[in-house]
């Protein structure tokens, strides 16, 4: 009897996968991605981080209908705090201003960073593929420009144990961040669960964040386009 290749089932186990064709099955899977940006807001030097998180306003005189949320903004000023994950519930996102350079406004510019699509990492804690790819374990990471640090998970990730280099084991060292020259590492994940329309060729999948300028412009620069 000749032997057949895929999947030797022609029923989906959804616990691991789904069936795509007659005994082709895709295995369930995750893509992460890690951003280095290097943003020198106003010059390399004096850069800072700062949260940004939105929560409810206690019900109140100062918030009588129920409906009113105020913004808190912290600085992360070391590399411990600056370890970070996205929170849907408060749209959580951050910056890297400029706090000496100022617009109209009074206002320090600086861009910001707006999140995606993004996922967790399902693969347990502790397994070989965490340790070495360690930048996992937050979505966004800050640390001090240095010359040499310049991959997330290290040079040679197949051949290490991942304790020794890439981002879990620099931030160690947990370096201050105020006012320098900061480096931003944002950690984009997505989680692919196969349908029969993504086989046999798959069609485009977008996923990303944005960088938008806050506060160095006085208006909308794009009034007077075309």
């Amino acid at each position: 009897m000749p032997r057949r290749s895929g999947s030797e089932e022609n029923h989906s186990r959804p616990a691991f996968g789904h069936l795509v064709a007659p005994h082709v099955e895709a295995v369930h899977h995750q893509h992460f991605f890690s951003f280095r940006l290097d943003l020198d807001v106003d010059g390399a030097d004096g850069n800072t981080v700062v949260e940004q998180n939105a929560r409810p306003l206690a019900a109140g005189p100062d918030n009588p209908l129920g409906n009113g949320f105020v913004m808190r903004e912290t600085p992360l000023t070391k590399e411990s705090e600056a370890k970070r994950r996205l929170d849907l519930a408060s749209s959580r996102r951050w910056k890297v201003i400029h706090p000496a350079m100022r617009n109209a406004l009074g206002q320090a510019v600086g861009y910001t960073l707006l999140p995606g699509e993004n996922a967790l990492p399902l693969s347990l804690p502790g397994s070989p593929f965490r340790r070495r790819a360690g930048f996992l374990e937050a979505h966004l990471w800050a640390t001090p420009y240095a010359r040499d640090e310049q991959y997330p998970a290290g040079r040679h990730p197949n051949q290490s144990a991942g304790e020794d280099d890439g981002l879990a084991a620099w931030t160690r060292a947990d370096r201050p961040l105020v006012e320098r020259d900061v480096v931003l590492w944002y950690t984009l994940g997505v989680t692919h669960l196969p349908r029969p329309e993504d086989f046999p060729v798959m069609p485009v999948h977008r996923a990303g964040f944005r960088l938008v300028p806050t506060g160095f412009f006085a208006r909308n620069p794009a009034l007077d386009v075309p």
